[in-house]
């Protein structure tokens, strides 16, 4: 399964960043690991969890997918298993790395990643949120209290993603946030560790059922194509419901 994973941009701590390579190394064992970077190399970039989790990937070999905010879809084919593509979707990629991921586990972050996490909920993606929260944004106290209390957040999120200029993006945004916020309750967990974590979200897609996938976008043939390849040369490596079943669950858009 593809397991999302978020966490802070800028003035991260070091446990912090230490506890983003510890679960990334775990998820990448048995599934992939899906983030925001592009990159895996770790010198000369700023202290970012993003980075973190796509390097403690590679550093083991093991698949990583990148999803960038950069110019857009072009595949960015990288070392050490990873792929990654930039989108030009700016902001609006935190809704495009939840649809794509399975499940995701969260580290503590400011509105971006409160995006993420709030992207994933309305989708039903499983979240745990991993670590102490407690100095981060209200949102989590709210969540864990009284989830219902997402719709208070939603806007925010929404306009950090704003407007793409992307009408089929747009419009499967707008969608996918109508239908999520009549949700009666979301798929939200918390853990103080990598190992709890990891287990406790892959139980939870388990459960659910649900499989995050690519969505039917106009004039992504380049992406479809290079992630296809990319799944066929891990399929071998990935055993216990892993690569195998993303290659049969993956439906990459041709066009919407």
């Amino acid at each position: 399964m593809i397991i999302g994973v978020f966490g802070g941009s800028s003035n991260v701590p070091r446990d912090v960043l230490d506890l983003a390579a510890d679960v990334s190394r775990r998820i990448a064992e048995n599934d992939i690991v899906l983030c925001g970077a592009t990159a895996a190399q770790e010198g000369g970039v700023p202290a970012a969890t993003k980075i973190k989790f796509a390097a403690a990937a590679a550093a083991g070999g093991n698949p990583w997918l990148g999803i960038g905010q950069g110019n857009g879809f072009e595949v960015r084919p990288r070392k050490a298993a990873g792929f990654s593509f930039d989108t030009g979707l700016g902001n609006a990629r935190n809704f495009l790395e939840a649809y794509l991921c399975d499940g995701a586990i969260a580290l503590p972050g400011g509105a971006g990643t409160q995006s993420e996490v709030i992207f994933c909920l309305l989708l039903q993606r499983p979240v745990v949120l991993l670590g102490d929260w407690t100095a981060s944004t209200p949102l989590v106290q709210h969540l864990i209290t009284a989830q219902p209390a997402i719709t208070k957040y939603v806007k925010d999120a929404e306009l950090l993603a704003g407007k793409t200029n992307r009408p089929d993006f747009d419009s499967l945004l707008e969608e996918s946030v109508s239908k999520g916020k009549s949700a009666q309750s979301f798929p939200l967990d918390h853990a103080s560790t990598a190992d709890c974590a990891f287990e406790k979200v892959r139980r939870m897609v388990i459960g659910m059922g649900l499989k995050g996938h690519f969505p039917a976008l106009k004039d992504v043939t380049c992406v479809a194509a290079g992630f296809s390849n990319w799944i066929n040369e891990h399929k071998s490596r990935r055993l216990n419901g892993g690569i195998e079943a993303l290659a049969e669950t993956y439906v990459l858009g041709d066009g919407a």
